[in-house]
């Protein structure tokens, strides 16, 4: 399946990579007991999932919403991905901002560069009070520190919940005014059937990036197999929507 998902991101009129995004939780990490035990790979699993290829962005999806990590944790996820990992995105909200600068630091002695991405989720928007001024008061700390490359704003959470296109550009316009040369990545329902949903972020913002994960399976539930029919549906049509609005 591999080989055709890169045949579809083969398209020359769209210049984004195709993100591979694996999920692994803290409680995944140290081998405690929860719900996502057989949802995500086992820990010996990761290196052959992160493959060399061209076009490929390799992501580590680390997830911790109780805030039990360190960032020592942090670098025994990443040395564990092997050798073909780009980025690390932290499903947490508002993680310690030097935790992420000790990340990154390490990262360049003991690997090559990471992109550092941090979801925005709704939980995240909610502790300031679904303010974009705040949210992005919040993400200058990081911004400012060099310690992430991208937000992801995403209000689904992996639930398959379709984005409020006019709400996150909101967001947007306030992360572009105040923050410029911070990556944007926008997630909420999207899907083979769904890619609607951000078009009227992609017409403002074609250099943007997009984030699915719950709409890649029929039920929407990210506790099951990802449906690769769907997928590729899925990147096909992101692939046409992208290159309807590419810059000149």
């Amino acid at each position: 399946m591999m080989l055709t998902v890169m045949d579809i991101c083969k398209n020359k009129h769209v210049k984004h990579q195709l993100g591979v995004g694996c999920m692994m939780s803290y409680k995944t990490l140290r081998g405690l007991p929860n719900k996502w035990t057989d949802a995500f790979p086992k820990i010996d699993e990761y290196p052959k999932i992160f493959l060399d290829k061209p076009g490929l962005f390799n992501v580590l999806h680390y997830a911790d919403y109780n805030r039990d990590s360190s960032a020592s944790d942090y670098v025994d996820a990443v040395l564990l991905c092997g050798p073909n990992l780009h980025a690390v995105q932290f499903d947490m909200i508002w993680p310690d901002p030097s935790h992420l600068e000790y990340l990154v630091y390490r990262g360049t002695h003991v690997r090559k560069p990471l992109k550092v991405i941090l979801q925005v989720g709704s939980r995240a928007m909610a502790e300031v009070g679904d303010d974009p001024v705040k949210v992005c008061e919040k993400l200058s700390w990081y911004y400012h520190s060099d310690s992430i490359d991208y937000v992801l704003l995403d209000k689904s959470m992996g639930a398959g919940i379709g984005m409020d296109s006019a709400l996150l550009l909101t967001y947007i316009y306030e992360i572009k005014k105040r923050l410029p040369s911070l990556s944007i990545v926008v997630a909420g329902g999207l899907g083979p059937t769904t890619m609607h949903l951000a078009e009227p972020i992609i017409r403002e913002f074609p250099d943007i990036s997009i984030d699915a994960q719950g709409q890649m399976r029929t039920s929407a539930s990210a506790l099951l197999p990802i449906e690769w029919d769907r997928a590729s549906k899925y990147i096909r049509r992101a692939n046409i929507l992208f290159a309807k609005y590419k810059k000149n």
